[in-house]
């Protein structure tokens, strides 16, 4: 027994993904990876500063 509204067409969906901006991966998410530049940065400062405090 499929808990699936009676409407759901799983082509939808399909069709949704390949709407998706040509040439990037379907699950390619510029914001996030945006974030995670972002937090890799705020990583390596906080690493340099702790180090600078070490010597």
């Amino acid at each position: 027994m499929s808990r699936l509204p009676p409407e759901y067409d799983p082509d939808d969906d399909e069709d949704r993904d390949e709407a998706a901006v040509p040439g990037l991966p379907p699950l390619a998410d510029p914001l996030r990876e945006a974030k995670m530049q972002v937090a890799r940065a705020v990583a390596r400062r906080r690493r340099a500063a702790l180090t600078a405090l070490k010597d």
